[in-house]
């Protein structure tokens, strides 16, 4: 509620309003009671498309970090911390009915956020010879390195403003296996 008052606040004094997508114009609409009521005076919300192009990923130059050593076998990967919206649960799920067959799963973002059911889920992934590995937080250079060596980035969230990940990954050649969030549509 404070976060959220304070937002508003702030959007109730802007100038522009810039949203990547006509989905988070639509939830920004939903929680914003002047922009909803049309009754702004000063705001105009526009929405800008992405171009297509990317800026290359450039190393994180705040903190020296050796590179990750890549897993022996194929792997997929996710990025984003594990919270609800994220839907993590529908990969691990999706996993229990798999075998490993040499497999391994990086998640990149760490668990702030996931449930107990889904850690108790990835304990018993593991156990029955899953190999899943998650870095709370790596260096742009890690990320970029492990994104384009990765069989496919999975990006299942429910709600995304935008859905950086997904384009970084195709941008490296790597195939993006994304949900039907509207804002993957928009991409």
């Amino acid at each position: 509620p404070k976060q959220r008052a304070r937002m508003i606040g702030l959007l109730n004094q802007a100038g522009l309003l810039i949203t990547p997508t006509e989905f988070t114009r639509n939830a920004i609409a939903e929680w914003w009671p002047a922009f909803a009521q049309g009754a702004l005076r000063y705001t105009p919300v526009k929405v800008v498309r992405w171009s297509g192009e990317l800026p290359a990923i450039s190393p994180d130059l705040s903190k020296e970090e050796k590179p990750l050593d890549l897993p022996n076998g194929p792997y997929f990967l996710s990025v984003g911390a594990m919270e609800a919206r994220k839907n993590y649960g529908l990969v691990l799920r999706a996993m229990e009915n798999m075998a490993a067959d040499g497999w391994t799963y990086l998640i990149v973002g760490g668990t702030k956020g996931a449930t107990a059911a889904e850690l108790a889920t990835i304990a018993r992934l593991c156990a029955s010879g899953w190999a899943i590995k998650i870095h709370a937080r790596i260096s742009e250079e890690n990320l970029r390195r492990l994104t384009e060596n990765a069989a496919f980035l999975i990006h299942p969230a429910l709600a995304e403003g935008f859905g950086l990940p997904p384009l970084e990954a195709i941008r490296l050649g790597t195939p993006a296996l994304v949900s039907d969030a509207l804002a993957h549509l928009e991409l």
